[in-house]
């Protein structure tokens, strides 16, 4: 785990904040449909861990399609994602 997360970046009294990438605003739109978009943003903007800030976030959430081919390397292009793929 500790590979895979920065355990420094978040305190204990951080409340562990939580960001959601607008795809849209990167890429494309893909195959995800409008629904399930709008329900995933309703849930998360209704968590108390959810921040609009992505530089106080702890953790940082993408919405991608499924597919048995994806190549997740475009991760490495998004502002703030500083994850290295080894624990995709």
């Amino acid at each position: 785990m500790r590979s895979c997360f920065d355990y420094s970046s978040c305190s204990f009294t951080s409340g562990f904040p939580v960001y959601l990438y607008n795809m849209e605003n990167y890429f494309s739109a893909g195959q995800i449909s409008v629904y399930l978009k709008s329900l995933i943003r309703q849930t998360v903007n209704r968590n108390p861990h959810f921040t609009m800030n992505p530089r106080n976030a702890c953790l940082y959430l993408v919405l991608i399609e499924e597919s048995n081919h994806a190549d997740f390397a475009f991760l490495k292009s998004l502002p703030y994602w500083k994850g290295d793929g080894k624990c995709l």
